[in-house]
């Protein structure tokens, strides 16, 4: 089962990579972070410091993206887009959560949604910091 997780986590490289080649280092460094760090956990997930590192990783990533977000998102149709999947990514981590919980095994369906919808707002923020740019 972890193996779609880990699957699903390799999905941050993207951004890594999107935001290296535009020259959005930061945000690349974080993205590149953020996924060693669920590798790591994910790898051989076991309750313990790996956990808790990989949980407070990917909410500092959240944050800072979302303030990027923010900041840098001016156009309507991105907003269109990005606010709307900003809610369907903290929807789909509630239910990830709740049913890890009552140990269902769909968590984990909607946790590969959630890396698939962290993924296309992160590259919506990066696009739209390289359009600020030009």
């Amino acid at each position: 089962m972890c193996q779609f997780i880990m699957l699903s986590t390799c999905l941050f490289l993207i951004p890594s990579v999107y935001a290296c080649c535009m020259n959005v280092y930061p945000l690349s460094m974080v993205s590149i972070v953020t996924f060693i760090a669920s590798m790591n956990y994910w790898y051989d997930p076991v309750p313990g410091y790996r956990k808790n590192i990989d949980i407070i990783i990917a909410w500092l990533d959240f944050l800072i993206y979302f303030n990027s977000g923010i900041l840098y998102i001016h156009e309507l149709p991105v907003h269109l887009l990005a606010w709307p999947n900003t809610l369907l990514i903290l929807y789909l981590y509630q239910r990830s959560c709740k049913n890890a919980l009552k140990r269902k095994n769909k968590w984990i369906v909607y946790h590969v949604l959630f890396h698939f919808a962290v993924v296309l707002n992160q590259c919506l923020i990066i696009q739209s910091i390289v359009k600020l740019r030009n």
